[in-house]
């Protein structure tokens, strides 16, 4: 399916007009929306997913009420591999099979279409824009408040989009809010419902490019439902240890806050650092031999601090990492020695 020459209304929108719809705008959106992509190759032989994202156009620029976008893709190498959807959405997914590739949105009422926005992608040669880090939800009166972290990257973000609809298999509506890039944080107040759980996905945004989405699960009781399981000690030496753990989606009572790791000796709090969902492993330094550890996930909520799991580092489990280590490496230098020694004899 080739690149539509002329802008034609689907006929399932045509017919679901009111009657006056169509002699109250008569003029056709002014402006195409801006649009960014972003390409994840699932695997180097298979397919790969093109994400497209758009603004909604402002008032003025709609002429009214836009009732949809008409969504083009041609692969240059390939062009009659396209494809054509219309949608109500700001937001819509391709599989795709080459890097070089022709994109057209245009937005229409029922007066007709918007000038088409055109973009021309090719993968071997731009940049990759990173997802945001960091990402937390706290429930906060009537609204969420969301946080993020945009961490060290290249390009400049110059706008942030958060989406969030129902936790269902295949939701019908998402709600759309835009930031500026310099934003960390924002509240969600409109379209929400109480004791309904909402997935919510935010995208960094480069002018033409955007990021993959980061999600998180939230409603307005709890905040984020994402808590932190399976804490445990993956690696010990005689000064350094290794933890890590899982994140699983659970309801959590009470609000949490942040989720934080605390190591300490003894009774002393050592090092404290919060942890969010794009971590699972962090490596403690500098421990002193033959000391008495415990590391404790802390859970921060507006009461309290709570230690839901505490785990202890013997100091025999740190001199037995050692000495297992120094075994390893003294019977791993007596086997090379033995074996230079019986070379060097027979060359002899």
């Amino acid at each position: 399916m080739m690149f539509c020459a002329n802008w034609i209304l689907p006929a399932s929108l045509r017919t679901s007009l009111p009657e006056n719809q169509e002699r109250k705008n008569d003029k056709a959106p002014s402006k195409p929306p801006d649009v960014c992509y972003n390409v994840e190759k699932v695997n180097k032989e298979g397919p790969h997913h093109l994400m497209l994202l758009w603004k909604a156009l402002d008032f003025q620029d709609a002429n009214g009420l836009v009732i949809g976008y008409q969504v083009s893709y041609r692969q240059i190498n390939h062009p009659f591999l396209s494809g054509t959807t219309n949608t109500t959405g700001l937001k819509t997914v391709f599989e795709v099979t080459e890097d070089g590739l022709e994109v057209s949105v245009m937005a229409y009422n029922s007066a007709g279409g918007s000038p088409k926005y055109h973009l021309m992608i090719d993968q071997s040669i731009h940049q990759m824009l990173p997802p945001v880090r960091r990402l937390w939800v706290n429930s906060e009166e009537d609204g969420l408040l969301l946080q993020w972290d945009i961490g060290h990257i290249s390009l400049p973000v110059n706008e942030v989009a958060i989406e969030w609809a129902t936790n269902s298999t295949h939701p019908t509506t998402s709600h759309w809010k835009r930031v500026n890039g310099s934003s960390r944080s924002t509240v969600l107040k409109d379209n929400l419902q109480p004791w309904t759980i909402y997935i919510v996905n935010v995208y960094p945004i480069s002018y033409q490019l955007c990021g993959p989405p980061i999600s998180i699960y939230a409603d307005l009781k709890h905040g984020a439902l994402l808590g932190v399981a399976q804490l445990h000690i993956e690696h010990v030496t005689i000064n350094t240890v290794t933890v890590q753990w899982q994140w699983q989606q659970m309801e959590v009572l009470p609000k949490v806050l942040q989720y934080r790791i605390l190591l300490m000796l003894g009774k002393i709090p050592v090092e404290s650092f919060p942890v969010w969902p794009d971590v699972r492993q962090h490596t403690f330094f500098k421990l002193l031999a033959n000391k008495d550890y415990s590391i404790h996930l802390v859970v921060e909520t507006s009461n309290d601090n709570i230690s839901r799991e505490i785990i202890t580092i013997k100091n025999s489990d740190v001199e037995a990492s050692d000495k297992n280590i120094v075994t390893t490496c003294l019977i791993a230098l007596l086997i090379i020695t033995i074996g230079l020694f019986f070379i060097l004899y027979k060359t002899v």
